[in-house]
Protein backbone atom coordinates (compact mmCIF):
# COMPACT_ATOMS: atom_id res chain seq x y z
CA UNK A 1 0.00 0.00 0.00
CA UNK A 2 2.79 2.44 0.87
CA UNK A 3 4.50 1.90 -2.48
CA UNK A 4 1.23 2.46 -4.35
CA UNK A 5 0.51 5.57 -2.28
CA UNK A 6 3.97 6.98 -2.95
CA UNK A 7 3.62 6.28 -6.66
CA UNK A 8 0.27 8.09 -6.74
CA UNK A 9 1.68 11.09 -4.86
CA UNK A 10 4.77 11.29 -7.07
CA UNK A 11 2.42 11.39 -10.06
CA UNK A 12 0.81 14.51 -8.57
CA UNK A 13 4.05 16.48 -8.15
CA UNK A 14 5.44 19.11 -10.45
CA UNK A 15 7.60 18.03 -13.42
CA UNK A 16 10.77 18.98 -11.52
CA UNK A 17 10.18 16.22 -8.98
CA UNK A 18 10.26 18.48 -5.93
CA UNK A 19 8.59 15.90 -3.69
CA UNK A 20 5.82 18.40 -2.99
CA UNK A 21 2.17 18.04 -4.01
CA UNK A 22 -0.04 21.15 -4.10
CA UNK A 23 -2.70 20.71 -1.43
CA UNK A 24 -5.51 21.38 -3.90
CA UNK A 25 -4.29 18.57 -6.16
CA UNK A 26 -3.69 16.29 -3.14
CA UNK A 27 -7.17 16.85 -1.76
CA UNK A 28 -8.87 16.53 -5.18
CA UNK A 29 -7.36 13.09 -5.84
CA UNK A 30 -10.16 10.48 -5.96
CA UNK A 31 -10.30 7.73 -3.35
CA UNK A 32 -8.24 4.65 -4.02
CA UNK A 33 -9.05 1.16 -2.83
CA UNK A 34 -6.45 1.11 -0.07
CA UNK A 35 -6.00 4.81 0.68
CA UNK A 36 -7.58 8.24 0.36
CA UNK A 37 -6.24 11.75 0.87
CA UNK A 38 -8.89 13.38 3.05
CA UNK A 39 -6.82 14.99 5.81
CA UNK A 40 -7.52 18.65 6.48
CA UNK A 41 -4.98 21.44 6.14
CA UNK A 42 -5.00 21.89 9.91
CA UNK A 43 -4.24 18.22 10.51
CA UNK A 44 -1.47 18.15 7.90
CA UNK A 45 0.00 21.29 9.44
CA UNK A 46 -0.18 19.74 12.91
CA UNK A 47 1.73 16.60 11.91
CA UNK A 48 4.37 18.60 10.02
CA UNK A 49 3.79 17.58 6.42
CA UNK A 50 2.86 20.98 4.95
CA UNK A 51 5.26 23.26 3.18
CA UNK A 52 3.71 26.71 3.42
CA UNK A 53 4.69 30.01 1.88
CA UNK A 54 3.31 33.49 2.34
CA UNK A 55 1.22 33.40 -0.83
CA UNK A 56 -2.44 32.43 -0.57
CA UNK A 57 -3.23 28.87 -1.66
CA UNK A 58 0.42 27.85 -1.73
CA UNK A 59 0.30 24.97 0.76
CA UNK A 60 2.03 21.83 -0.46
CA UNK A 61 2.21 18.35 1.01
CA UNK A 62 5.73 16.98 1.45
CA UNK A 63 5.50 13.36 0.23
CA UNK A 64 8.25 11.92 2.45
CA UNK A 65 6.73 13.37 5.61
CA UNK A 66 3.18 12.40 4.62
CA UNK A 67 4.08 8.76 4.00
CA UNK A 68 5.55 8.52 7.51
CA UNK A 69 2.61 10.34 9.12
CA UNK A 70 0.36 8.76 11.74
CA UNK A 71 -2.67 8.66 9.42
CA UNK A 72 -0.85 6.03 7.34
CA UNK A 73 -0.34 3.63 10.24
CA UNK A 74 -2.64 0.65 10.72
CA UNK A 75 -3.46 -1.59 13.67
CA UNK A 76 -2.53 0.91 16.36
CA UNK A 77 -2.49 -0.64 19.80
CA UNK A 78 -0.86 -0.09 23.15
CA UNK A 79 2.16 -2.11 22.06
CA UNK A 80 2.76 -1.50 18.35
CA UNK A 81 1.68 0.16 15.11
CA UNK A 82 2.36 -0.79 11.51
CA UNK A 83 3.47 2.18 9.42
CA UNK A 84 5.16 2.88 6.10
CA UNK A 85 8.91 2.31 6.31
CA UNK A 86 11.29 5.22 5.95
CA UNK A 87 13.42 4.76 2.83
CA UNK A 88 16.14 6.79 4.51
CA UNK A 89 16.58 4.43 7.46
CA UNK A 90 18.65 1.90 5.51
CA UNK A 91 20.88 4.66 4.12
CA UNK A 92 21.40 6.15 7.56
CA UNK A 93 22.16 2.70 8.94
CA UNK A 94 24.77 2.12 6.23
CA UNK A 95 26.45 5.45 7.02
CA UNK A 96 26.42 4.79 10.76
CA UNK A 97 27.86 1.30 10.20
CA UNK A 98 30.63 2.67 7.98
CA UNK A 99 31.52 5.49 10.36
CA UNK A 100 30.84 3.51 13.55
CA UNK A 101 29.13 6.62 14.87
CA UNK A 102 25.76 8.40 14.68
CA UNK A 103 27.69 11.62 13.91
CA UNK A 104 30.54 12.11 11.44
CA UNK A 105 32.33 14.76 9.43
CA UNK A 106 32.03 14.72 5.63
Amino acid sequence: ECIDMKSTLVGLTDPLGSGLVPWERFHAEPDHGAFQFTESLDYLRQIGVLEERDEINSSQVRIANYLLGPSNCIAPSTYYTVCCLSECESLISDVETATQSPVSTP
